[in-house]
């Protein structure tokens, strides 16, 4: 099972409809948006589905979503294999699950759509401003040992980092699995 968390703020949950549209069906997902959102929550009932469970804090972190990916890191449960950490507005190709699953590396890292650079590749390289949130799958028990430790604008990057860091092995795939908005 692949568990996929988003925090969200005020904008469409892509990230829904791209799961929906998986080949593979064995994942869930948690959204958290970022303070009180009943339309926002309305929206998601639209996309009745098992495995998404959609939330709201009672105020707004405004953190880039930070304080909600730690959140979710320290509440996930202990099943499953890995956890993709994403954005509600990211895509994912309906090849994805398939594609990651089931692989033995404890770190997962492939390449993205990104509209940083105009919607150009990302190859995904271990390196600052070479890989994004949603370009890494890390073995669950690796990211709830490493957290969500920094609420800084790039904090997604020294999580990615730690992580890549304690895992015993690691695995690029070389192909577009994703569009980063």
């Amino acid at each position: 099972m692949i568990d996929i968390i988003a925090p969200a703020f005020a904008s469409h949950p892509v990230v829904i409809p791209s799961l929906l549209l998986q080949s593979d069906p064995n994942w869930r997902l948690k959204i958290l948006h970022d303070g009180r959102n009943s339309e926002f929550l309305r929206l998601c009932e639209m996309y009745s589905d098992p495995r998404v469970t959609v939330g709201d804090t009672p105020q707004r972190g405004n953190c880039w979503g930070h304080n909600l990916r730690k959140l979710m890191l320290e509440e996930m449960s202990d099943d499953g294999d890995i956890v993709v950490i994403t954005n509600h507005d990211n895509y994912f190709l309906p090849n994805f699950i398939q594609t990651i699953r089931g692989r033995n590396e404890e770190y997962l890292m492939w390449d993205i759509l990104h509209n940083y650079y105009n919607y150009e590749p990302l190859h995904a390289k271990m390196q600052f401003g070479h890989i994004d949130i949603s370009q890494v799958a890390v073995k669950k028990s690796i990211a709830k040992k490493i957290g969500w430790q920094s609420m800084e604008n790039a904090s997604d990057w020294p999580f990615m980092e730690a992580c890549f860091q304690e895992a015993k092995n690691y695995l690029k795939i070389n192909q577009i699995l994703g569009i980063h908005n």
